[in-house]
């Protein structure tokens, strides 16, 4: 019995001493295999690429307690989130009672996630990165069919305990381009402690986090905010309500706690909690100021009451929010710094806020009173809002008057000046509907806004800004800049002009409408350019956002820094500007004119002319961020009579886009219209450059060429090639990269060139030169060719004088650095003797044409003798023809008057009778005096139509 009982000892010792190194051994064999099968698994079923570098599953780190370990996970995207880390954490560890499991009553002791890393972001058109899971449809079917055979199986009868889940040293990042929001939340740590397996238990949980900072817009709401929430919470986790007990939620140094109740049975949470600051002095609130909060906060010297308290009632579900309600007041509040002789006094606000989560249109707002003496200056503001949703209504005040050089006795403005006075006497009421509707009569906006003789000096400002004086006159329909005159540094600014729609702007995303005249006699554009700013773009590129134990995160597709400007586009703005003198960079812009818009997120350029470089520029077009993500830019440029070296020197696209250009010297002219996309530094992408353009040119020379230098060592020309072009007329496209030279013509001395082909932005060329070359820089083989057919020509009696000019073709290739050239001489000599034949028949034809043309003169000197004899004939006729009328018409006069003169005589009815008689005589002698001309026009008439045929019948036999 002895024997079999040691021996029964002996097996069970070996069994267990055998599973204990199965369970060392065996993850050993297979890890590699199950880990390449666990990565390829999950990245199945997500749009990302998921990595994690070891799991560990262990009896021995905490017998005999099971142990979970997943390290250094990593979570990074793809397409649009390429390379940006959704996702990191150095270690996610499980603690689990192995013997609960065994008695279905699963005891989790522990979760720790620790140093995770979460990088959220939302882009303009409104992807998220954390999207990543795949449709259904795309997951294999076997998969699916374990998912509908788990869903159709019995509920495990299985209870888990929760014990404990903390979190360690969490970094979280969250960018919205939607909204222009950034927020970071630093170093949070989170314990959360308690039985969750029980039916209840008290849970205690402690958080912290030490900076919390929010972006929007360019407004730090939040800077490196402190948070700390300490609580213990009365969990029923049968019937899902929490009781809160001792608790306190800190932000900054404003302390809150909480009393009341969570009930969440369902899919609605239900709540009635109340809150109220446990810490009362005001110096509480005044943490919530990133500056005062940064600057000797702990020295300052406060006095005055804090109360801020509240309730949070109602349901929370997909339809409706609890209701909210909140008061703030302070008394007789002040603050002092130690060092300064003043303080801000007589601090008393009075909030109340009410927001209605079943009928959101009932809540309201009201600021009864914001009361604050600085350094003696007394600032009040008081608003109303009432119907927020539907139709706003607000009612405010504003009412101060701040000699600005009293601040400094009161506030910290170190390495700052600042004077002047700011007079603010505003009061407004009304709908918003009254303004929508132009009922303008029945919103209320009277008063000023008016700041005198503002100075603003410091360290950390590129140049003092002062402000003269500016006035804004408010009133229902608009707000009046009466007068805006200030002065930046060297520069100086005056505007005029009227803001429409700046309620509705401010009260529901209206669009805000302006119309402005701006004039200036100088703008110095350097003083507020930095010079680290080139350092600042691109260290902006390149944006770290997580570093654990050695290892940094870099998120390369979220540039928070870059330098692309979105125009907004709930703006509607004319600016038309008369500027006599800008500096900007190396370039003096003067007599600038013309207008700017800005609307539907467009900056336009509308008739925009200046004189620059010595010449006259002319603008038209538009910077486009309707989509940010490929800002866009539309240009008409028209340039008169540049220097050369001066544009190459002020637009590197230019020269980038016709390197050539940098090798010469002359005026140009250029007209190019383009459009392409703009990158983060503002600039053209070169790439996406397409447009159409013309360079002119009286004179241009080209210096320093190795293109051209080939080209005349080829030719040997030697010195009398001097690369000088004249009248230069270029027409180009750009498209895909390349600009292609439509066929120009132009003069290098007295050689002719037509230049056409291509290059490209990557410096390649591919060009045609068709040279018209004088024989007398060739070489003595051509020449001696050319005469011998001038005297075959001479010998059979031609007498040509052939040009003296050869035909030769070029081609170009390689790159602007390194070109290379092929010359074609044979169709040049080829052309010489076409050229003579050519010129053999052209004087043959002209001694045929010479003859023709001497017969057809004297066949027209004959005619048309022919013709002059006949017409001085018949216009002899026909003066004949008209004396002799006359003297019958004179005769038959003569005759009427005697017989009319010797019937007077006797009476008067004899006299009657012959006056008749004698108007018949008359009338006789008319008759025949037309009859005699008509027949001799006729007669004249004919004998010059038949000179006129016969005439034509010798022209005729000449042709």
């Amino acid at each position: 019995m002895k024997k079999f009982i040691k021996w029964f000892f002996r097996i069970f010792l070996s069994l267990l001493l055998l599973i204990i190194i199965l369970l060392i051994v065996l993850p050993l064999f297979f890890k590699d295999d199950m880990l390449a099968k666990v990565k390829e698994e999950i990245n199945k079923n997500v749009n990302a690429k998921v990595e994690f570098t070891d799991f560990r599953l262990s009896l021995f780190k905490s017998f005999p307690d099971f142990n979970l370990g997943l390290h250094e996970m990593s979570v990074i995207g793809i397409d649009k989130f390429e390379n940006d880390t959704l996702v990191y954490f150095q270690s996610f560890n499980v603690q689990v009672d192995l013997m609960s499991a065994l008695k279905k009553n699963i005891v989790v002791k522990g979760i720790v996630l620790n140093q995770p890393y979460i990088n959220a972001i939302v882009l303009s058109d409104s992807t998220a990165n954390w999207d990543i899971a795949k449709p259904a449809e795309e997951v294999t079917d076997t998969l699916i069919i374990e998912e509908d055979t788990l869903a159709t199986t019995e509920p495990m009868d299985y209870r888990v305990d929760l014990q404990k889940f903390q979190i360690k040293n969490a970094k979280l990042q969250y960018v919205d381009e939607t909204g222009n929001l950034k927020a970071t939340i630093d170093d949070l740590n989170f314990l959360l402690k308690g039985d969750l397996g029980m039916d209840y238990s008290d849970l205690t949980i402690e958080t912290s986090i030490d900076a919390i900072n929010v972006n929007m817009d360019g407004i730090q709401y939040l800077k490196n905010a402190t948070f700390g929430f300490d609580a213990t919470i009365g969990a029923d986790l049968e019937n899902m309500i929490f009781t809160f007990k001792e608790n306190q939620l800190a932000l900054n140094a404003i302390a809150l706690g909480f009393d009341g109740i969570i009930k969440m049975p369902d899919d609605d949470i239900t709540m009635d909690v109340k809150f109220n600051t446990q810490k009362t002095r005001f110096k509480s609130l005044l943490s919530m100021v990133p500056a005062i909060y940064m600057e000797g906060f702990e020295s300052l010297k406060t006095e005055g009451k804090l109360a801020l308290y509240g309730d949070i009632k109602g349901t929370y579900n997909e339809n409706e929010m609890p209701l909210v309600n909140l008061k703030l007041l302070v008394e007789d509040a002040m603050f002092q710094y130690p060092d300064l002789p003043k303080s801000v006094d007589n601090i008393n606000i009075d909030l109340d806020v009410f927001y209605d989560g079943v009928n959101n249109d009932q809540t309201k707002v009201d600021l009864n009173r914001f009361h604050v003496e600085m350094a003696d200056n007394p600032f009040d503001i008081g608003m109303h809002i009432r119907t927020p949703f539907s139709d706003p209504y607000i009612e405010g005040n504003i009412d101060g008057h701040v000699i600005l050089n009293t601040l400094a006795d009161a506030l910290p403005l170190e390495e700052m000046n600042l004077d002047g006075e700011i007079i603010a006497d505003v009061d407004i009421a009304g709908n918003l509907s009254t303004i929508e509707k132009e009922q303008y009569e029945d919103f209320k906006a009277t008063g000023k806004l008016q700041i005198k003789d503002f100075l603003l000096e410091g360290n950390d400002l590129p140049a003092a800004v002062k402000i003269i004086e500016t006035t804004f006159n408010f009133t229902p329909r608009y707000l009046e800049l009466q007068s805006f005159n200030a002065e930046v540094g060297e520069s100086d600014f005056q505007l005029t002009g009227k803001i429409e729609n700046y309620i509705p702007y401010a009260l529901s995303d209206g669009t805000l409408r302006g119309d402005f005249k701006f004039n200036s006699t100088f703008i110095n554009v350097n003083e507020f350019m930095p010079t680290d700013t080139l350092e600042t773009e691109q260290s902006s590129n390149s944006e770290e956002v997580g570093s654990f134990e050695g290892e940094t995160i870099v998120s390369d597709s979220v540039q928070v820094g870059s330098a692309v400007v979105e125009i907004p586009g709930n703006i509607d703005f004319k600016l038309a500007s008369n500027l006599d003198h800008i500096l900007y960079d190396k370039m003096d812009i003067t007599h600038l004119t013309g207008t700017f818009l800005v609307k539907d997120k467009k900056l336009m350029m509308d008739n925009l002319n200046m004189d620059l470089l010595d010449g006259k520029f002319s603008v038209d077009g538009e910077y486009n961020t309707q989509d940010i993500e490929k800002p866009s830019a539309t240009l008409a440029l028209n340039i008169q009579r540049v220097e050369i070296e001066k544009v190459i020197n002020s637009f590197s696209m230019i020269e980038s886009l016709a390197p050539i250009l940098k090798n010469c010297k002359g005026k140009v002219s250029i007209k190019f219209d383009y459009t392409s996309l703009i990158d983060s530094t503002m600039n053209p992408v070169l790439s996406t450059v397409n447009g159409y353009g013309r360079l002119q040119s009286d004179n241009i020379q080209v210096v320093d060429s190795k293109t051209f230098d080939k080209l005349a060592g080829l030719l040997n020309l030697g010195d009398k090639f001097n690369n000088e072009f004249k009248d230069i007329n270029i027409s180009f496209n750009i498209a895909s990269g390349r600009i292609m030279v439509e066929p120009f013509e132009t003069k290098v001395e007295d050689i002719k060139m037509v230049v056409g082909g291509s290059h490209g932005i990557d410096q390649t060329l591919d060009y045609n030169l068709a040279l018209t070359v004088p024989r007398k820089y060739m070489g003595s083989a051509v020449n001696d060719a050319v005469d011998g057919l001038l005297a075959k020509a001479g010998d059979k009696g031609i007498d040509i004088d052939a040009g003296e000019n050869i035909d030769v073709k070029a081609k170009i290739v390689g790159t602007t650095t390194d070109p290379r050239i092929t010359l074609d001489l044979k169709e040049g000599t080829e052309n010489v003797k076409e050229e003579l034949k050519e010129k053999a028949r052209e004087e043959i034809k002209k001694q045929k044409e010479e003859l023709e043309d001497q017969a057809r003169k004297e066949a027209e000197e004959r005619a048309q003798k022919i013709i002059d004899e006949a017409e001085e004939q018949a216009a002899k006729i026909k003066q004949e023809a008209r004396n002799t009328a006359d003297k019958l018409l004179g005769d038959g006069k003569k005759e009427a008057d005697a017989l009319v003169k010797k019937a007077a005589k006797e009476g008067p009815l004899a006299k009657f009778a012959a006056q008749k008689a004698a108007d018949e005589l008359e009338k006789k002698a008319q008759q025949e005096a037309d009859k005699l001309i008509k027949e001799a026009d006729s007669r004249a008439d004919k004998l010059v139509a038949k000179a006129r045929e016969e005439a034509d019948k010798i022209r005729n036999e000449q042709r």
